[in-house]
């Protein structure tokens, strides 16, 4: 039996309406946006309940990441870059006989390729994908890689259902070191290591190569939407041009 898509299943559950719904596919059509995105901005869900759904639609595990404190050993085996770059952040890592399991919070838990070369990149055995918030991810790696300490990770709205929990609790309680220092504290440090201050260093040129991939992706997103606006002729390419040169 094929699955239905997640729109309907959204609609099913009377998360939307079937207008909310239709609206969001044709928005979804013109501009290409993810649905969820489109559903969340227009407030037709809170982020919480798309996240709860989508777990429940697709059988995996999902997180509330203002609930998990970080991991040091997990936070210190990947990039400031890299997590940003993919939109992944390691909760936990655990060894069980000499495998290294990873806890991999995602916002695409179903991406293998991602996976794959995670695994190879960092000798991983097995990855264990968590669904996660973007926000709360970013938040996240803000706090622990930028050591941004006021940083608050956003908490998740749900109607936290027992067949579909919202954690990992009992892996957590397992792998997790009552030891472990706060990534954050280290911002306070009195004395900063030249290892440290190279990390640093490394993490602030990862946000260059960040800001420059952003401000290319806004650039590439603003030429569509006017594509798009000439295409339906709410302006013309000559007024474009003409209101570009008096700027």
């Amino acid at each position: 039996m094929e699955r239905i898509r997640l729109g309907e299943f959204l609609e099913q559950k009377g998360l939307i309406t079937k207008w909310q719904l239709d609206a969001a596919l044709q928005e979804q059509k013109n501009f290409g946006t993810r649905l969820g995105d489109i559903l969340i901005n227009h407030g037709y869900v809170s982020e919480g309940e798309l996240i709860e759904a989508v777990a429940e639609w697709k059988n995996i595990k999902f997180v509330d990441l203002s609930e998990v404190p970080p991991s040091k050993t997990a936070i210190s085996m990947m990039s400031s870059k890299f997590c940003k770059e993919n939109t992944v952040y390691p909760v936990r890592l655990k060894s069980e006989n000499n495998r290294n399991i990873l806890f991999l919070a995602m916002t695409d838990t179903f991406n293998l390729a991602l996976m794959d070369e995670i695994k190879f990149q960092f000798n991983i055995h097995k990855i264990e994908p968590i669904l996660a918030s973007a926000r709360a991810i970013e938040a996240c790696i803000q706090r622990d890689y930028d050591f941004l300490g006021a940083t608050v990770i956003p908490p998740l709205s749900y109607e936290k259902k027992a067949n579909y929990e919202a954690s990992i609790d009992d892996d957590l309680e397992i792998i997790s070191s009552k030891n472990e220092k706060n990534p954050s504290d280290l911002k306070n440090s009195s004395s900063l290591n030249t290892d440290e201050l190279q990390h640093q260093i490394v993490i602030l040129k990862g946000e260059v190569e960040f800001l420059k991939e952003s401000i290319k992706g806004y650039k590439k997103y603003f030429n569509n939407l006017i594509k798009i606006l000439v295409k339906k002729g709410l302006i013309t390419k000559e007024e474009y041009l003409n209101d570009l040169k008096d700027s």
